[in-house]
């Protein structure tokens, strides 16, 4: 039998192995402080082989004895990261008749935001480029605060605790200026990290880091985790985003960290270059159970939502007063489109120039369609070659008072 898997099974060697795992972590970390450096820039390897170097040199000064290197190695002989993994026991894998669990009482779904956004499990809110997600959480953080509709629309319920945000790329300074401008009125509620220039901290994948966040977290009861944004954890990490492998452990961190802690999370995310969908490993959507996304399109922001306890809820257009409050209207993306081709019909008509073809020409015909049947604008065919020109309703009465050609444009893919 192998003597040395007896002795990792008895009780005292386990015990001793623990013991010198606490006080291996402890040197370690009071190294980095030292330094002034974090886990990134020294792993526990190389400071344990750094530390065992210091020794061999002055072992007279040091001691010969079962000192700091050799239980070092034997932690990295038997597994240094043995003490990361998660303990399972068999109740944690016992397996419940249906008909057991089907009877067993089990805690509601609560909703964040109804229709919206659940607390009970896990969100993704993704965004394209300046579309305004920074503003969409901190009115999120307002209404659930201070226990307002969200955008002025959907009903919110505070968690038994705190809302806290880790803001990984904003610069406190302007933070504190938009913060500031939402007008939180209980501001007892809610609590940041300003994280920009240090995400490392969010390494989630090693389970000393994500023991301290969820001790963390529950110190500052906790009950609903914002983190804006993943991007820069992942750059800060060396992950990356288009590898499944890479971004899953990290991910799972997240989902861990707000079950142990017992609180929600939203964590929030950039759109791909098309801006259908999360960028990255398509791995990322399949994760949370519900998706918000937040587009751009024709100058305006419209949110939209996918996903598990998302129901009766439809896109809608986001206006921002001038202190970034939001606000859920009525307005359409073919709102949007309508007033974007009736801008570009001058008083004295719009010649079009040749049949239009793909996506924009689509959109296009569809926009003018829609405004024909309006009465907004009319189709008149001028000219010797039979152009159409459409004009704006208060020129077609008389559209032979005016001169298209000028205004010919072309319509392309």
């Amino acid at each position: 039998m192998n003597s040395t898997r007896v002795a990792r099974d008895e009780p005292d060697f386990q015990a001793r192995v623990s013991a010198e795992a606490d006080a291996l972590i402890e040197r370690y970390d009071s190294f980095l402080e030292h330094m002034g450096a974090a886990r990134s820039d020294i792993s526990l390897d190389e400071f344990i082989d750094a530390e065992a170097a210091v020794i061999s040199r002055d072992p007279e000064r040091y001691g010969r004895g079962d000192g700091p290197p050799t239980a070092g190695r034997r932690l990295r002989a038997v597994g240094t990261h043995e003490r990361d993994r998660p303990k399972v026991s068999p109740r944690d894998l016992a397996i419940e008749p249906g008909a057991d669990f089907l009877a067993r009482d089990k805690p509601p779904v609560r909703m964040l935001v109804d229709e919206l956004i659940s607390m009970s499990m896990p969100t993704l809110l993704v965004a394209e480029r300046k579309a305004g997600k920074t503003r969409l959480v901190h009115n999120l953080v307002r209404a659930v605060c201070d226990r307002e509709t969200f955008l002025a629309r959907y009903v919110t319920t505070r968690p038994s605790g705190c809302v806290i945000l880790l803001d990984t790329e904003m610069h406190e300074s302007l933070l504190d200026e938009w913060l500031t401008a939402q007008g939180i009125r209980n501001n007892g509620r809610w609590a940041i990290k300003p994280m920009a220039g240090r995400a490392e901290l969010l390494d989630l994948r090693d389970m000393d880091v994500l023991r301290a966040w969820v001790k963390t977290l529950r110190a500052s009861e906790c009950g609903y985790l914002i983190v804006d944004c993943l991007a820069p954890i992942c750059r800060a990490l060396g992950i990356d985003e288009n590898s499944a492998r890479e971004l899953g452990p990290l991910i799972n961190g997240f989902a861990r960290l707000a079950d142990e802690t017992g609180c929600g999370l939203l964590l929030v995310h950039h759109t791909g270059w098309n801006g259908n969908h999360a960028r990255g490993t398509s791995d990322l959507e399949g994760w949370p159970a519900d998706i918000l996304y937040l587009r751009n399109a024709d100058g305006a922001r419209f949110l939209d939502a996918a996903g598990r306890t998302v129901t009766g809820f439809h896109e809608v257009c986001l206006e921002m007063d001038d202190r970034g409050r939001l606000e859920a209207t009525e307005t359409t993306r073919a709102d949007v489109s309508d007033a974007k081709y009736l801008d570009m019909v001058p008083d004295e008509g719009l010649v079009v120039g040749q049949m239009w073809t793909g996506r924009a020409a689509q959109e296009a015909r569809a926009a003018y369609k829609r405004l024909e049947q309006r009465g907004d604008v009319c189709f008149h065919i001028t000219g010797r070659n039979h152009q159409k020109t459409i004009y704006r309703a208060e020129a077609c009465a008389s559209p032979d008072d005016h001169k298209p050609e000028k205004h010919k444009i072309t319509v392309e893919s």
